[in-house]
């Protein structure tokens, strides 16, 4: 498999994307890559890539929302489930601003997740589209929400148009692939991810 500069994992609530976009983390630092970016999980704060400041909220808990800081290791507060729905927290939504404003240039860079929030009510991270658009990165994997793929794509369209960052021929080109539900297909989405990360040659934008 040839990895392209934007991998874009996608499939249904609790398929696994988080999970691998932390696998991926986990192995880029150990593989020496410098990883960028953000993860969010649903079961309290995950395991660390890189030391940061403790939790201030004090540790795991169901029914919150955590985003960290890939190259910090810093983590905040996203959200908490009331019951019928995400109550998002402002601070960690800065929090995650922050981390993508100073994620490029780096190797490898993780964008978990893009959804409703910025691709229906222009909320969240929509500056993530701009970031994918202008490159700096040797990889980029961003996960989609199942059925939101389609306008995904098209946002990073209408970013890289508005982007003199990086001629058209040399832009990022996504690829969509569905979050790897069998290991051997795990292994080597991960491996191509890395790859393409480890090639420094093949860094375009900025």
């Amino acid at each position: 498999m040839v990895s392209p500069a934007i991998v874009v994992v996608t499939g249904p609530k609790e398929s696994g994307k988080s999970t691998f976009c932390r696998e991926l983390a986990r192995a880029g630092v150990e593989a020496g890559l410098d990883v960028a970016g953000i993860v969010t999980t649903k079961e309290g704060p995950p395991a660390r890539v890189t030391a940061g400041p403790a939790a201030p909220w004090g540790g795991p808990a169901a029914g919150r929302l955590v985003v960290t800081n890939l190259r910090t290791g810093r983590q905040s507060l996203l959200g908490a489930w009331t019951g019928t729905r995400w109550a998002m927290e402002e601070a960690g939504l800065a929090a995650g601003r922050e981390a993508l404003a100073a994620a490029v240039p780096c190797d490898l860079l993780i964008i978990d997740e893009i959804g409703r929030l910025e691709l229906d009510h222009g909320r969240g991270w929509p500056e993530a589209f701009k970031l994918l658009a202008q490159g700096g990165f040797g990889q980029a994997v961003v996960t989609v929400r199942e059925g939101y793929d389609g306008a995904l794509l098209q946002a990073l369209v209408q970013a890289q148009a508005l982007t003199q960052a990086a001629p058209p021929s040399v832009a990022p080109q996504p690829q969509v692939v569905r979050v790897p539900r069998s290991p051997a297909a795990w292994q080597g989405l991960l491996q191509a991810v890395l790859a393409r990360g480890a090639a420094p040659s093949e860094v375009v934008g900025l």
